[in-house]
């Protein structure tokens, strides 16, 4: 590859991601409801965007992934390893730990800092679409938050460093519509996410364990009555 191909190479790194979030993710914020009252959870509406958002956009992603030839050094990595299973077992209390201390900062304040109302699934049925909600966006924005930009940020030159940063702000961003204290949560649980899997090379366990913490929040959500 000549010096100028590689140039426009690592130009691509840089601009393929952004390109890329603005498409996928950037509608999820820029055009959300500010309304912080709960919303029904609806089967349907859930089984749609599972189908037509989660599920192609992971597909775009992985596509993208794959396309540039260094992904792995073979399909046989993308099987669920052991490790995993350790991987999971520290991220998920470390992000129930910083989900708890976000809400307890959030108590400090003079005016308590509102944030949205979660719509508990009612029925089995319901409950079980929210698993795969939960699991199918856990995937979803693991192999893109974490995944996608560690390998595009690295393939272009940026450093580990700087990359976790740019990261978890874009991640933030996405979850401002859940308020001041869900998109500090986003922007911790991003930092925590991406440092793990720098270190563990583990999508499979950052995305059970993000798609854990989500169930968690529904289930807690239906106890304590939303």
């Amino acid at each position: 590859m000549s010096k100028g191909a590689w140039g426009t190479y690592n130009a691509a790194a840089y601009i393929e991601p952004f390109i890329l979030y603005w498409v996928l993710f950037l509608p999820s914020w820029v055009f959300s409801s500010p309304d912080t009252a709960a919303y029904a959870f609806s089967i349907n509406q859930e089984l749609a965007r599972i189908f037509t958002y989660n599920i192609s956009s992971l597909a775009l992603i992985w596509y993208l992934l794959l396309h540039t030839g260094r992904l792995f050094s073979s399909l046989s990595d993308l099987r669920p390893r052991p490790r995993d299973l350790v991987t999971v077992f520290f991220a998920l209390p470390c992000l129930l730990v910083l989900g708890a201390l976000v809400s307890l900062a959030g108590t400090l304040f003079p005016a308590p800092v509102s944030a949205p109302d979660i719509g508990v699934p009612q029925g089995l049925a319901a409950f079980l679409v929210m698993i795969l909600s939960c699991l199918s966006t856990g995937y979803l924005e693991e192999s893109y938050f974490r995944f996608y930009l560690f390998t595009r940020f690295k393939q272009g030159g940026i450093g580990p460093v700087k990359a976790m940063i740019v990261s978890s702000i874009l991640f933030a961003l996405c979850h401002v519509y859940e308020g001041p204290l869900g998109a500090l949560n986003a922007l911790l649980a991003g930092l925590l996410l991406f440092f793990i899997f720098s270190r563990r090379r583990s999508l499979h366990g950052i995305a059970w364990a993000h798609g854990a913490y989500n169930i968690f929040v529904y289930v807690m959500a239906g106890i304590t009555g939303g």
